[in-house]
C-alpha cells in the first residue's frame, strides 16, 4: 500500500478555533497549483461583498445533498491567499 504524503505548509494550516464560539479561523485557498494544476489567484476574487451578503459555507461545495455546515464571519484577501473565519452551525 502507497502512502502520499504531504508537506506541511504553516501558509496552509488552521490559524486559531474558538470551540467556545464554534469558529475556526483557517486559509481557504492558496495562489499554489492543486492537485488537478489548477491555479486560482486569490486577488482575483472580485465578488466578495456579493459573498458575504450570503456567507453559506459547504461541505465539499456540495449545495444539492448536504445543508450548509456554516457561516463565513468575515475574508481576508491576500496577495498568495485568502484567510477566511467560519462559524460552525449548532
Amino acid at each position: 500500500m502507497s502512502t502520499t504524503r504531504t508537506r506541511f505548509d504553516p501558509q496552509t494550516a488552521t490559524l486559531a478555533v474558538d470551540g467556545a464560539r464554534m469558529t475556526i479561523r483557517s486559509v481557504i485557498s492558496t495562489i499554489d497549483p492543486d492537485r488537478s494544476g489548477d491555479i486560482v489567484v486569490p486577488t482575483g476574487l472580485r465578488n466578495r461583498e456579493e459573498y458575504l451578503m450570503n456567507p453559506v459555507v459547504l461541505w465539499a461545495h456540495d449545495r444539492f445533498r448536504v445543508p450548509p455546515i456554516g457561516m463565513c464571519e468575515w475574508l481576508d484577501v491576500q496577495p498568495r491567499r485568502i484567510v477566511a473565519q467560519t462559524r460552525f452551525a449548532c
